[in-house]
């Protein structure tokens, strides 16, 4: 009899020792995060749901295309106003008018000022469009529990996440591992309408 009450002692032992590692496991997994954030946006938690989604990461990688094009516009708008600037000195050199060199300082001034406005409506472009994701993506994750999981592919410490919204929207998101919690640090919401705004800014190079 106490061989028996010891063998089932270690029996229970034993399936408690599995199910405490087979929990320990799910919790690290991308799938747990997910049912996480849905709880979490059900309970419209955003502490939470904070701590499984990159907003700033995301925002980062879809709008550094629209920087990359800002950053060329603003060197084209540099390089044209040094070129003009140049060569209204080479003409109020050569010019015998006395009032050549005030009229080449009050151009230069205006053009100025002229670059100044036009670099700083481009940074605001790249603010409003920042702000615009970000709250794009906000509002995403708040709805999360209206989407439905389509596919999870794991490779290593990314996995690739298919979700469908409420309105039959298909996201592609990217959850990566870190410190054996699985964040969202990239998905494809938006990114057609930051090509967009990147296709308007058009400047001859």
């Amino acid at each position: 009899m106490k061989r028996l009450v010891i063998s089932c002692a270690i029996a229970l032992l034993g399936v408690g020792s599995l199910a405490a590692f087979g929990n320990n496991y799910y919790i690290q997994t991308p799938t747990y995060a997910l049912h996480q954030m849905q709880k979490a946006a059900q309970r419209e938690d955003g502490v939470t749901l904070s701590r499984y989604v990159e907003t700033g990461t995301i925002t980062d990688t879809l709008v550094q295309p629209l920087e990359k094009r800002v950053a060329e516009a603003k060197k084209y708008i540099s390089d044209v106003s040094d070129k003009s600037k140049a060569k209204m000195r080479e003409l109020a050199a050569s010019s015998a008018s006395p009032f050549a060199s005030s009229v080449e300082s009050v151009y230069e001034s205006r053009s100025d000022l002229n670059d100044t406005d036009a670099k700083f409506k481009l940074d605001m472009l790249v603010t409003q469009t920042r702000a615009a994701v970000a709250g794009d993506i906000t509002n995403y994750f708040e709805h999360f529990d209206s989407c439905t999981v389509v596919s999870v592919k794991r490779n290593g410490e990314t996995t690739s996440v298919v979700v469908k919204d409420k309105k039959g929207n298909v996201n592609t998101l990217t959850i990566t591992s870190e410190h054996k919690t699985w964040k969202v640090t990239g998905m494809d919401i938006d990114q057609q309408n930051v090509a967009e705004v990147v296709g308007s800014l058009k400047f001859q190079q």
